[in-house]
């Protein structure tokens, strides 16, 4: 870069031509040097953004999966109770209308108000 001025330098003279195709050389210069480090900052940036994708967003990646599975696994828990527990409160309002029918001198035992049987 500095045989080009030098070049310039010779070529214009030590007049005022010389003096501003200098600057312009030295502007042209400091706008290519400016234009480099932008690029190698923006190719840092492009690096950390990539590494805290991988540090943070694969972990997290990691428990939402495992999350979802977990979630999976206690809905179908969930449903298997739930019906099982509807199967339960059906068999015994069966059986409390059988008693009633077949023993009527007989009371069971009440039905407890969580069950909400009826």
């Amino acid at each position: 870069m500095s045989s080009i001025l030098e070049w310039i330098g010779v070529a214009a003279g030590s007049g005022g031509l010389g003096a501003l195709l200098t600057k312009v050389a030295d502007a042209w210069a400091k706008k290519r040097q400016t234009e480099a480090e932008a690029g190698r900052i923006d190719a840092e940036a492009a690096q950390l953004i990539a590494h805290t994708a991988v540090t943070l967003v694969a972990p997290l990646q990691a428990q939402v999966e495992a999350l979802s599975a977990r979630v999976d696994h206690l809905e179908t828990q969930n449903a298997e109770t739930t019906t099982k527990l509807q199967i339960a409160i059906d068999y015994i309002r069966g059986l409390r209308s059988w008693i009633f029918t077949h023993i009527p001198d007989k009371t069971p035992p009440p039905t407890p108000l969580a069950l909400e049987i009826g």
